[in-house]
Parts: C-alpha cells; structure tokens; sequence
C-alpha cells in the first residue's frame, strides 16, 4: 500500500506498539515478542534479557498503531480522513467528541510476575485526575475491561466474600494482631491504614507471616505469600492482595470483566485484555513507591465483596459468524465486544457479519487470510494484526492448521 490519504481503505494490515514492563516475561518466552516480529515488523530485534510485557492495538496515544506498509501515518491520522466511513455513524455519534478514534484499546498481555496492585478509575474521577495531574493521566476516559486467557492464568480481582476475610482476620496471627486493636473499622479504614502504614513499620509482620507461610507448602494462598515475597521483598501488598483479595485461576478460553474502581493484580499467565480507550490506573503496591497513590487507591474502591466467580465473563454464541467457528465475549460496556475465530483446519473459513463499529483482529496462533467484499484479500501469519471500517463483512480463511484470531469491534 503507498503512502497516501486519499484512497478509502477497507482492511488496513497494522504496525503496533510493544510496552516493556519488568513485570513481562524475558525474551522469547514472552508470547509478546513471539507475536512481535509480524505485529511490529520487520524492525523488531529480539532482547532475551528485555521483559516484553504488552502489545498494544488501537490509537491511544502511549502506544498508536500505524499503517503496516506506510513510513509515516498512523492509524489515527487515517480516521481523521473519513470518520464515517472508517469508525461509522454509530461510533461517532457515541463516543468520538471531539477528535475520532478508536473507542477500545485492544492488547496482549504476557505476565512473568505480578502487576501493580492497581485500579482504573471511573469516568468522573478520570476527569479530575486528568484536570489534576495531565503527565499521568494523559485521557478523562474510564478503564473497564476485560482479561481473556489464552494460556493458564492466574490473578487477584475484586474483594473476597466478607466471610472469607473474616477468616483469614481470625486464625492468621499477623493479621489478626493488625486489624484486631480496633475491629469497628469498615474494610475501607483497613485497607487504607494497611497501605499508608511505611513499609518498615510492617517489616516484622510480613516477616513473621511470610516464614509461617513457608512452612505449608501446600497451601495455595500461603504459596502465594511466598512467591509474592520473593518478586516483592516485604511489600505491603503482601498484606492485603492474598487475604482480601479473590485468586481467579483461568484456564484458555476463560475471561473476567473488571469494572471500574475495582482492585485487581494479575498474576501470571498470556492473556488478551481489553478496555475502554484509556491508560489511566492508580497503583498501590507491587511497584516502586514513587508510582504509588495508596491515598486515591484506598478512596476510589467499590469495595464490593463478592465470589471469584462473579466476575467470570462467559463466552456465548456470536449472531454475526455465519460458520459459527466465532464466539463473543460481551461485557455490559458499549465500547467493545471481543471475539475468538478458530479454525481447526487448513481452508476453513468464517464469514463475520458487518459490525456498527471498526473492528482490529490479531493472529495469535497460524495464519489466515482476511477480506471484505470491496478490499484484496490480505495474508496475516501469526502475530499480524489488521483494522477493518465499520458496516464490513469480513472474511477470515485459514491457511494453517489450529488457526486463531482475536478480534475487538463495537456491535452494538
């Protein structure tokens, strides 16, 4: 394709962007750097001593994707030319004041260890926090998302039942003899006082707790409190995250919707997130102090207690896949759906019906190709990703065995 803005493209092969995080996997065992050499391009050079952490896919500007084949326009710049056709009315009409964009930010993630104990903000607070502080928090957008795993996968999310806490406040020492001298306070005081009490305030007791912990190796929450030590030395998320928190174990094909203000911190795993336009998140723990915020973390939260399985975000039967070889991930946001293609076999294909919205598709596994009805068709090996306009049809072909594709679209 040339360098040129003024012919209407229907499918557009991406250049996207990696994020480097210590938290990612190293090297080639990073499903990022594997997916790299066709997301990035033919520039990527492989670091086995690099954490690869993040593949990014959209037009958010810490991480724009541009065009595969162009020397200098991004993807963004290519909307701005026809919005309508590339985004849609539906889009524009609902999200895209004042300039057009993409309305999701669609990534893979590849996690050695845990993430910043984090939260994303709500809409209103992501205003004021923008208004406050523009450096680190570049947009007023809210974070909700979703995490797909695409191997084993393993994460804190959401506050555990109140009973379970309970529990744990009672029969572990150290926690008992922290929150006990004073048992009125709402998990909120708790939470709070936790994580603005200095690190070597708390040196004894994470030390205490993390040597009982060693001693039951089979437990799974004090293997946690062990593995969490050894990334993060005496960390004050050590306190809270294990006991407080809900440990959601996915297997490949499962998927958790986060919504915003609510704590999470992945833990291991490759996954495919998505979310809300938006790279706003408030730290806590499990990260440097100086990109802590224990104050607005603690302020923000729902606070909500509830199962493990309540966040579970199940896959249904997709409408729009005319060989019915694609599922859809529906979170109750109008941002994004998220969809899996699979094709077992070389020459199987799926028709996907036409989305109100534009739609980014990523090969994690074989090769296809992808077209619409008024656009060539394009060759995508693993690790390409691809853009298609809104109201297209597209169709997806394999050319390999155990092909699949992911995709993010607006449908409704």
């Amino acid at each position: 394709m040339s360098d040129t803005t003024n012919a209407t493209l229907s499918v557009v092969r991406l250049k996207c962007s990696t994020q480097i995080y210590d938290w990612g996997k190293q090297g080639s065992e990073s499903l990022v750097a594997r997916l790299a050499p066709a997301a990035v391009g033919p520039e990527f050079e492989l670091d086995e001593n690099t954490s690869y952490a993040e593949i990014w896919m959209g037009t958010h500007p810490n991480g724009p994707s541009s065009l595969y084949d162009s020397t200098y326009l991004d993807l963004k710049s290519l909307l701005a030319t026809n919005p309508t056709h590339y985004l849609g009315n539906h889009v524009i009409d609902k999200f895209n004041d004042p300039t057009p964009e993409i309305p999701f930010l669609f990534k893979i993630l590849s996690i050695r260890k845990a993430l910043p104990l984090q939260a994303h903000p709500d809409k209103r607070l992501a205003e004021k926090l923008n208004k406050k502080d523009a450096e680190n928090f570049v947009d007023s957008n809210h974070k909700p998302e979703i995490a797909l795993a695409l191997s084993p996968f393993k994460g804190f999310v959401g506050f555990r039942p109140i009973d379970e806490i309970r529990q744990f406040v009672k029969y572990v020492p150290e926690l008992h003899d922290l929150i006990d001298k004073d048992p009125g306070k709402s998990m909120k005081e708790v939470i709070s006082t936790i994580l603005q009490t200095p690190e070597e305030g708390l040196k004894g007791t994470i030390e205490s707790l993390v040597a009982r912990c060693k001693e039951h190796p089979n437990d799974e929450v004090a293997g946690v409190v062990v593995k969490l030590n050894e990334q993060y030395p005496g960390d004050v998320g050590i306190l809270i995250a294990p006991f407080f928190m809900n440990l959601v174990t996915l297997e490949k094909g499962e998927a958790i919707y986060i919504g915003a203000d609510e704590a999470h911190a992945y833990l291991e795993g490759d996954i495919v997130e998505c979310m809300a336009i938006s790279d706003n998140v408030v730290n806590s723990a499990f990260c440097p102090a100086s990109d802590r915020d224990p104050e607005t973390f603690s302020a923000m939260l729902t606070y909500t207690s509830r199962a493990a399985k309540d966040f579970a975000l199940p896959h249904e039967s997709y409408p729009g896949s005319r060989s019915r070889r694609t599922i859809a991930y529906n979170p109750p946001l109008e941002e994004f759906t998220v969809l899996r293609t699979t094709l077992s076999q070389e020459g199987d294909d799926d028709i996907l019906l036409p989305a109100k919205g534009p739609s980014i598709g990523i090969v994690v596994q074989g090769s296809a190709v992808v077209s619409t009805c008024d656009a060539e068709p394009l060759q995508l090996d693993t690790g390409a990703v691809v853009f298609v306009a809104a109201n297209q049809g597209i169709k997806i072909k394999a050319t390999a065995e155990n092909t699949e594709m992911y995709w993010s679209t607006v449908i409704e």
